[in-house]
């Protein structure tokens, strides 16, 4: 499942062909946790979420991609899907569609192969791993739901309003009418102006009636646009309003994918520092990370498990079967792995990540002074 990240990194996932050490058994009552189940797993295809391999230190041993590892098997005959957490780094396993399948048994001893100082593993150790793989199981099957893609049409604003308010005609002004007693001449000059007047005013007529046509055809188009105008800066309120509370799921989605990777990352790291009673960081020094993983390996891992209890959780253990080659010569073995297979209720979960305090800066003290 986890293999050195220069493996990785070159595409070389290989089927066991090596082991650096010979292992070392588990306690015969770590044996004896699995044994109420006992039975075969077939392995057909193993997987592991792109996502989530996060590239961790093995004090003493190198880097490893730190992430749960998910088959396709067969239990007894039966089809059966597993998220197991690799419990040693010394052994290869693929993550390909097996051929042949790979054959597990949870009665033979667990070999962990941790150099150079072996850890066996107790019976607090193996509850422990118990706790880890049924939470790293919790933490697995509560992922996010995706943000639905943002499929809303940004409205156009309307064209811009063009049209020009017509002018009004200027009515004509009438002449005065003469004094009763005016010359002849007088008054002939006021009928001429008079007979002007009314032409005018007749031409003023007919022209006042076009500009109130053209007037009220303005008036209207003015308000329609400027209605269209109040329901598009409605619309596009309403639009960036949908806009923002998308984006801001999606980053609230990224960012609890983040965190299930994360928090998965940890178990698996917590589980090899709990096998290994080696130092596990991050590579990129990320000091939150590594005292999650202190935290979830301590001593009272259970402490930051609300309502946990010993009889909450059940755990299985599987181990490779040995195969010989064409020759008789025993192969060395894939990884073993721990699986859950009775998760708590969701309330004994109710872990807070920023729960954890500084009861790991302790622990990483303590650890960091016996690695060295």
């Amino acid at each position: 499942m986890l293999q050195s990240v220069a493996s990785a990194v070159r595409g070389q996932f290989r089927h066991s062909l090596r082991s650096a050490c010979a292992g070392l058994a588990v306690a015969a009552s770590l044996a004896a946790a699995s044994a109420a189940h006992a039975g075969t797993y077939i392995l057909d295809v193993g997987t592991m979420e792109s996502g989530g391999r996060r590239v961790v230190n093995i004090s003493g041993l190198g880097n490893a991609y730190a992430a749960p590892m998910e088959f396709t098997a067969t239990h007894d005959g039966k089809p059966v899907s597993l998220l197991a957490w690799c419990v040693d780094v010394y052994h290869h396993i693929t993550l390909a569609d097996y051929s042949p399948n790979l054959t597990y048994t949870d009665t033979n001893s667990l070999q962990t192969d941790f150099a150079p100082t072996p850890h066996l593993l107790d019976v607090g150790d193996a509850k422990k791993i118990g706790l880890l793989a049924n939470y790293g199981q919790d933490v697995f099957d509560s992922a996010p739901t995706p943000v639905a893609a943002f499929t809303e049409i940004k409205p156009t604003a309307p064209a811009a309003f063009t049209l020009r308010a017509p002018t009004a005609p200027r009515a004509p002004v009438a002449p005065t009418p003469p004094a009763l007693n005016a010359s002849a001449s007088v008054r002939a000059a006021y009928a001429t102006k008079l007979a002007a007047y009314n032409t005018a005013l007749a031409a003023y007529n007919v022209q006042k009636a076009a500009y109130d046509v053209a007037k009220a055809n303005y008036d209207a188009a003015k308000a329609a646009n400027d209605s269209a105008k109040a329901a598009y800066t409605s619309a596009l309120a309403t639009y960036n309003a949908d806009k923002a509370a998308h984006d801001a799921a999606v980053v609230a989605y990224n960012t609890a994918i983040a965190q299930r990777y994360t928090v998965l990352s940890a178990v698996q790291s917590a589980i090899w520092q709990v096998a290994s009673n080696l130092n596990v960081t991050s590579i990129n020094h990320d000091t939150a990370f590594d005292l999650l993983v202190d935290n979830l390996s301590g001593s009272h891992p259970s402490n930051y498990f609300n309502s946990f209890s010993d009889g909450g959780y059940d755990y299985e253990l599987i181990t490779p079967v040995p195969v010989r080659d064409s020759r008789g010569r025993l192969l060395a073995a894939t990884q073993s792995f721990v699986f859950a297979t009775g998760a708590p209720e969701p309330a004994s979960w109710a872990l807070m990540i920023g729960g954890f305090g500084l009861a790991g800066v302790a622990l990483r003290r303590r650890r960091g002074a016996a690695a060295v």
